[in-house]
Order: structure tokens, then C-alpha cells, then sequence
């Protein structure tokens, strides 16, 4: 009796501080700064059995790519053969010319796949340095090969500058008030997309907020609305704690009778891990409040 070996396999997680080769590797995740190998793939498809008439359109095929495995950027190409019988319906000669098209549907707004937070630099005899945070594994080498002016060449590669990133705050749209927590008044939501922050019997501050995690040095855009239906003028305020008096960044008076959009690009100061977004009602009153919408 002929002897089987086992299968080998590694329950867990395998780390290797090297390289590995083989023919094949499945896994759940594979995490790696480097894979060598095919950068192409190659697709088998067939369609038979098509009639066309004289002088008419006819779609023959219609298929999709498949996303590239573990979604490395790869070529991609077609690659068609067709036979095809021609009859005439007569005996006499008769010429003509049969035309085969490659129809692409793209989005109508291209999609691009971003490949890290870019910074830059300027440097001697005028050229700038470029460099990248997080970078997309394979979607992007070492640029430089050899000395300044030997660099590779890629294609099709954007910088936008000042691309929005992931919305920071949650409940912005303030439909409710979950998320957002209240000082020195009453926090209410309007009509399930505004917020109303009203002033009570205290005369103090009152104001509403939220904290979300930052990096010092590095710059944000916040966007707020003031919205008409408020009684008194309001505020914005982005501060490193939930005291309006920690703020490091301040919007003019709000007016009240009036719908404004406020934006600003805020750079977080030295040692500041948090930024606490507020909306203000200056009024000291009872019962005044301000009224904000969309807190970006």
C-alpha cells in the first residue's frame, strides 16, 4: 500500500523575515513589501454561433475583466481569432470587407486608486522631491534608480492637491443629536437635519461638540453651516479639549438672521493629538440659541 503524505499546513500566523518562493500561496491575507512574478494575466473566452447581415451593426460579444488577484496593478490585453464563413447568396464574385470593433465601457468620471499621502520638497538646481506616505503595496516602486534625473517613468499618475480624505466626524449631517454632546444648554435636532443649540438660565457658554483624533502639523478642512432660522449669532471653534477656552482656531460671529457657510484649513499645533469641534450660541440669554447645519 502506497504511503500519502500529509498536507502541511501553518494554523495562525506565519511570519518570514526573508523570502519565499513557490508555485503556488493561498491564504486569507498576505501582507509583503515586494512581489516578483507574472505582471500580466491572461483570460480564455469563446462565442460561437453568430449570423450578421449585409451591411448591418451587430453585437457580437459582450464580457468583463475579472479584478487581477490580490488587486495588483497588471496589464491587462484582448486578444481575439475569429473563423467565420461568409455566404454570398449568389455565384458570382462579389467583394467585401468585414469590420470588427472593440467597444470599452469606461465610468464617466474616471476612478482613481490612491497610492499615499504625498509631501514634497524643494532641493538644489531646482528640482523638487516628491515622497509618499502609506503606500499602496505594488501600486507604486521606488521612483529613483540612480542619480539625480535617473528616475523611472510611470504613466497616468495624478497629484491632487488638497484631496479629501475620509470624513473625520460622525453625525455631521445631525440627523439626531447621537455623537455630539452638549455644555451649559440644550442640545435638539431640527426637522431631523439641523442642529439647535439653545442657552439656559446659566449665564455661561453654551455650545455643543465632538473629538476626533488628529496629527500635529498636519492640515484639515473643516466646513460648518450657520443656518437663518437662529436667534442669536453663534460661533465655530476647533479646540484640544472640550473647553472653548483651549480653542486654537475661531470663527467670526456668526449672524444669526442669515444661512453662511464657514470653511477653514486648520494646521494642528505642536503636541495636539485631539481636535474637539464646537458650535457656539454667544448670546448669554435664556432661551436664545443658534441653529447649525453639516459639520464636515
Amino acid at each position: 500500500m502506497a504511503l500519502i503524505p500529509k498536507t502541511k499546513h501553518i494554523t495562525g500566523a506565519l511570519i518570514v523575515d526573508g523570502s519565499i518562493e513557490a508555485d503556488q500561496v493561498k491564504t486569507d491575507s498576505l501582507t509583503a513589501n515586494k512581489f516578483r512574478g507574472a505582471t500580466e494575466e491572461q483570460y480564455f473566452n469563446k462565442y460561437s454561433g453568430q449570423s450578421i447581415g449585409f451591411n448591418t451593426y451587430v453585437t457580437l460579444h459582450e464580457f468583463d475583466f475579472p479584478t487581477p488577484e490580490l488587486e495588483l496593478v497588471k496589464s491587462q490585453s484582448i486578444e481575439t481569432t475569429i473563423d467565420a464563413t461568409i455566404f454570398t447568396g449568389t455565384t458570382s464574385e462579389v467583394g467585401s470587407t468585414v469590420y470588427l470593433y472593440i467597444e470599452v465601457k469606461v465610468p464617466d468620471t474616471p476612478t482613481f486608486r490612491g497610492i499615499g499621502i504625498a509631501n514634497d520638497d524643494g532641493i538644489a538646481s531646482g528640482y523638487q522631491t516628491v515622497w509618499l506616505e502609506g503606500n499602496y503595496l505594488n501600486r507604486f516602486g521606488a521612483g529613483q534608480v540612480g542619480n539625480i534625473g535617473t528616475y523611472r517613468a510611470y504613466r497616468n499618475l495624478h497629484y491632487k492637491e488638497k484631496e479629501e480624505q475620509q470624513e473625520m466626524l460622525t453625525n455631521g449631517l445631525f440627523n439626531g443629536t447621537g455623537g455630539w454632546v452638549a455644555v451649559g444648554g440644550t442640545l435638539t435636532s431640527l426637522y431631523g437635519s439641523l442642529a439647535k443649540i439653545e442657552q439656559d438660565s446659566n449665564a455661561d457658554r453654551a455650545y455643543f461638540y465632538q473629538g476626533t483624533t488628529v496629527t500635529a502639523g498636519k492640515t484639515y478642512r473643516f466646513t460648518g453651516v450657520s443656518n437663518a432660522l437662529s436667534t442669536a449669532t453663534g460661533k465655530f471653534h476647533i479646540s484640544s479639549s472640550t473647553d472653548i477656552a483651549d480653542a486654537f482656531h475661531s470663527s467670526p460671529e456668526q449672524i444669526g438672521a442669515s444661512t453662511v457657510t464657514y470653511e477653514a484649513e486648520v494646521t494642528i499645533p505642536d503636541g495636539v493629538t485631539s481636535a474637539v469641534i464646537i458650535g457656539e450660541v454667544t448670546s448669554t440669554t435664556s432661551g436664545d440659541y443658534h441653529v447649525f447645519d453639516t459639520f464636515t
